[in-house]
């Protein structure tokens, strides 16, 4: 699933093919249909889900070794500017990449992106909530 979520990142979903994911991976063919029956739609759906827990995993490193919200904030952007920049803004967020994609097209992809970012919303506004930011009213 990482060599899928890197092709995701740099060509999306749409520009993602099953025999490029089988060539990433160094997979037999067959091998995708085996463990994603539903084919490349279920493989995307997976590799958001997936995608976005490790962004929620980063998040939660960044900010437990920050001194407080702000500075956690901006050591995330920092941090995301700085990929950006080393891969020559090539290599961008695997679920925002596709949600921007495919969000009004293909309804198990939105549904897998929406829940991703509700996830993070949630955690974000936990992580604020307990560092004593007042929420907006």
């Amino acid at each position: 699933m990482d060599s899928t979520a890197e092709l995701f990142r740099r060509q999306g979903y749409n520009g993602t093919g099953v025999k490029q994911i089988v060539a990433a991976a160094a997979a037999p063919f067959g091998s995708i249909y085996h463990f994603f029956p539903g084919g490349k739609e279920q493989l995307g759906a997976e590799v958001i889900r997936s995608s976005g827990a490790m962004y929620m995993q980063l998040f939660a490193e960044v900010v437990r070794d920050a001194p407080d919200a702000l500075t956690a904030v901006g050591d995330f952007f920092d941090g995301a500017a700085e990929t950006l920049r080393e891969t020559d803004y090539a290599d961008a967020c695997p679920v925002a990449t596709v949600a921007l994609e495919v969000a009004s097209t293909n309804e198990p992809l939105r549904i897998a992106t929406a829940d991703v970012f509700e996830s993070w919303i949630a955690a974000a506004g936990a992580y604020f909530e307990h560092a004593g930011v007042e929420p907006a009213r």
